[in-house]
């Protein structure tokens, strides 16, 4: 009987939780002997995830937030730390949420622990303070996005490109659909976490006020991740909830909906990978927004317009981020089939630029033969 393998995986936030669960199933299908312990959500649970913090707890944003819970993260390293020490860690992998993981590495190093960084820290775009970190701490990492390997091969030996996991989700592989196909709603997303919805929360109310007085024929979808977000927003929204439906499935409302006006991150790619035009905009903390400004060097915010090189999306950040512009960049997509039909080609060259399938399976490759698993 092979012995029993304890693999510590954390991701902190929804789409982490979705990339770490399939790598966990895959990791397990290889070798049935591994025992996963960590942070994640309820998708990592499902996947066999001995939790030790829901992700909930840790997913917050920006720098002001982080500073408001430091007693708790203090906590939580703590008790990492802990099982660090305690228990025989045979690997750990990190999932993208960088400003936790990469301070988890350098405990894991402690115990000379191996790590595996799955979805690179995007120091391409907050300059390289801490690329030394990767250096002395991370032994493997994988990235998602093609010219990440050229950045980090520059600093790192062991890079390996393995393609973005949303590619291997049945949903991304379906063709677009056009105009005509969709359906008569706009996808409304202002984020999956708390705050982030608490900074949203008076331009999502203007916003779906401007919407309701355009047309009565679009109707509302706002996809929540779970029952408090759905609360927080039916709270605020008073009376314009009624023309307000909320979804659970977000792929599946980003991948029918007319249009969308979508807060900045991983939804943006998930849009643009379904076909569907949208606006993007991100409002956060003044403190937040001040230090971010000053480290981030990248002319462009959504992925989308990084990946593609171009302004191919309407970009409406912090005090830009105004409903009524945001409203009639939105009209414009609604109106204009030229704009939609050219948005929705530059998406198909996205699809082209993070190539195949298979980044999940090209991932556990990598790391069953780099550490001998």
């Amino acid at each position: 009987m092979e012995k029993q393998l304890n693999v510590f995986i954390v991701a902190g936030e929804s789409s982490g939780d979705i990339h770490a669960s399939l790598l966990m199933e895959e990791l397990r299908r290889n070798r049935p002997n591994l025992n996963f312990i960590g942070i994640g959500g309820s998708r990592m649970a499902k996947s066999g995830l001995e939790t030790i913090v829901d992700i909930s707890k840790i997913s917050v944003v920006g720098f002001a937030e982080v500073l408001k819970n430091l007693k708790f993260f203090k906590w939580v390293f703590n008790k990492c730390e802990e099982i660090f020490k305690t228990q025989k860690i045979d690997l750990l992998i990190c999932v993208d949420f960088p400003g936790f993981n990469l301070r988890l590495t350098k405990i894991a190093k402690k115990y000379k622990i191996p790590v595996c960084y799955y979805i690179a820290p995007q120091l391409w775009a907050w300059g390289q303070r801490r690329i030394k970190t990767i250096q002395k701490n991370v032994d493997l990492l994988l990235v998602v996005f093609p010219f990440e390997k050229d950045f980090f091969s520059k600093f790192l030996k062991n890079v390996e490109f393995v393609g973005h996991p949303l590619l291997d989700l049945p949903i991304f592989k379906e063709p677009f659909l056009n105009f005509e196909e969709r359906d008569d709603t706009i996808a409304l997303l202002p984020g999956s976490r708390k705050v982030e919805i608490l900074h949203h929360l008076t331009l999502i109310s203007k916003l779906v006020e401007l919407i309701e007085s355009y047309s009565s024929k679009y109707e509302i979808v706002i996809p929540i991740s779970n029952f408090e977000n759905e609360i927080l927003l039916k709270n605020y929204l008073g009376e314009r909830i009624k023309s307000v439906r909320f979804e659970y499935d977000s792929l599946e409302v980003l991948r029918t909906s007319k249009a969308g006006v979508i807060k900045s991150g991983t939804s943006n790619l998930e849009a643009g990978l379904l076909g569907l035009p949208f606006v993007m905009f991100y409002k956060t903390s003044v403190l937040t927004y001040l230090i971010a400004r000053r480290l981030v060097n990248l002319e462009h915010i959504s992925i989308v317009n990084i990946l593609l090189d171009g302004n191919y999306i309407p970009e409406f950040i912090q005090e830009f981020a105004q409903p009524e512009k945001i409203f009639a960049s939105l009209k414009t997509i609604l109106e204009d089939r030229e704009v939609y039909h050219q948005m929705q080609n530059s998406f198909h060259k996205l699809r082209r630029i993070l190539g195949e399938e298979g980044a999940t399976q090209k991932a556990v490759q990598n790391i069953l033969n780099y550490f001998n698993l």
